[in-house]
């Protein structure tokens, strides 16, 4: 017979067990709750990835329209063209801010190489030698020191040329295996993107991003290169910057820069039309002019070198890059275009696309 005290011991038993399966289940629902809040967040992040990533292919589209069209009817470019202005629109509650660059108007990193035998890439004297004038620039407007520009030089040949023999102040895989933190090989290899240089040695974030001056931002040795896949691409004189011209030639003096830079911007004749313009201008017959007072025929025949060759006033390579955001996502796409001038002058595709700041 049970007793009233082992009823009421029962009972207790089942309120306790009650109360357990109700905060096992409480526990189960809020689980289960939580983990459906975070799937939700997570497709809807997924979702807006996607929404914006199909932003920036929009604005490819966008910039291959506008440039085919103007090269359907013009031979050279003009800075001032309707597809180098911002393309800025709001969609469906997202910002889109998209802007085509000319990477022509940019030195181009691979060009430190050249084809040698047997597939090999072996060093461009001269492409070398123009790229220490715009590393010595750079670093002189950023107040970088430290390393010198030759010796910075020699380590993106290095990086860029078949052989693993170090050049003197360069870096080949002995000295990346002897790094403390992260160790690696050298490419030996094309770049595929100038953010390369990340990984190349004496190179540093302020040097290639840039820093803040006297309250003034002064960039990056990035924004005056490009990693493009020709090693043979020319300089488009319409959209260079002034310190990528001045790299071109140890006789362009900063006056004779800003007078060509002031022929771009004039607009009774800018931009060059031709390669001929462009050789023809007064800023450089008057280069011309003080060598051949000096009786200096050897830096004559070097100047004609410099300005002859390398030149262009139409360019093969852009890039687009388009920063999209909707809502707390953000997607920054950049897309190689590349105009074949062989095949079809008016031909236009999309090389390759990557993701991040860093651009091509």
């Amino acid at each position: 017979m049970m007793t009233h005290h082992s009823l009421k011991r029962q009972q207790g038993v089942a309120l306790v067990t009650a109360l357990l399966i109700t905060a096992m289940a409480t526990v189960i629902a809020v689980s289960l709750m939580s983990r459906q809040y975070v799937d939700v967040a997570r497709t809807g992040n997924m979702m807006a990835a996607d929404q914006t990533y199909l932003y920036g292919l929009a604005v490819e589209t966008t910039a291959l329209e506008l440039l085919g069209l103007y090269i359907q009817n013009n031979a050279y470019d003009d800075p001032d063209g309707e597809m180098y202005k911002p393309y800025v629109f709001e969609q469906e509650g997202a910002m889109v801010n998209g802007q085509l660059s000319d990477l022509e108007g940019r030195f181009n990193l691979n060009s430190l190489v050249k084809p040698g035998g047997s597939g090999e890439w072996v060093l461009n004297p001269d492409q070398r030698e123009r790229f220490v004038r715009l590393l010595d620039n750079v670093m002189q407007q950023l107040q970088f020191s430290g390393v010198s520009a030759d010796d910075l030089a020699n380590a993106v040949v290095d990086w860029l040329d078949t052989d693993s023999q170090a050049t003197m102040g360069g870096a080949e895989d002995g000295d990346y295996m002897s790094l403390a933190d992260v160790q690696y090989r050298a490419a030996n290899r094309l770049m595929t993107s100038a953010s390369e240089l990340n990984m190349v040695m004496g190179f540093d974030r302020e040097l290639l991003y840039g820093k803040t001056i006297n309250d003034q931002f002064e960039p990056g040795l990035l924004r005056y290169v490009a990693a493009l896949p020709q090693t043979d691409t020319t300089i488009n004189i319409n959209t260079a910057d002034k310190k990528v011209i001045k790299a071109m030639s140890s006789y362009f003096t900063d006056a004779a820069v800003d007078a060509l830079v002031a022929h771009r911007g004039d607009p009774a004749v800018a931009p060059f039309k031709d390669t001929g313009e462009f050789t023809g201008h007064q800023a450089i017959t008057d280069i011309l002019e003080d060598l051949k007072k000096k009786n200096d025929d050897k830096g004559q025949k070097a100047f004609e070198k410099d300005y002859a060759t390398g030149w262009d006033v139409k360019s093969h390579y852009y890039l687009v890059t388009t920063h999209a955001q909707l809502g707390k996502t953000t997607t920054v796409l950049n897309s190689l275009l590349y105009r074949d001038a062989k095949a079809n002058a008016n031909r236009l595709v999309a090389l390759s696309r990557s993701m991040g700041t860093d651009g091509i």
